[in-house]
């Protein structure tokens, strides 16, 4: 697998089973702490999260503002003022 890894130019390989971590791989220059673009990968990830939380009420539309839930962008971040 390591070798697989290496020769793809992957950046991280991670295996969960049952909320634990059965497997990693980080290159030698990378670190658990290591920060790098995740591209999609975060908006199918945070996509998934929204529509769970859609799915057991927490969330009441995929059209709500992000500010309904976390207000807190609207006080740090200008580009948030005046959405709802």
């Amino acid at each position: 697998m390591d070798s697989i890894l290496v020769d793809t130019n992957s950046n991280t390989f991670l295996i969960t089973k049952s909320d634990s971590i059965i497997y990693e791989n980080f290159p030698e220059n990378l670190k658990t702490g290591t920060l790098h673009p995740s591209f999609s990968i975060a908006k199918s990830y945070v996509g998934t999260l929204v529509d769970t939380a859609i799915d057991k009420g927490i969330i009441t539309s995929a059209e709500d503002f992000v500010i309904k839930y976390l207000p807190e962008l609207e006080k740090n971040d200008s580009r948030f003022k005046n959405q709802l």
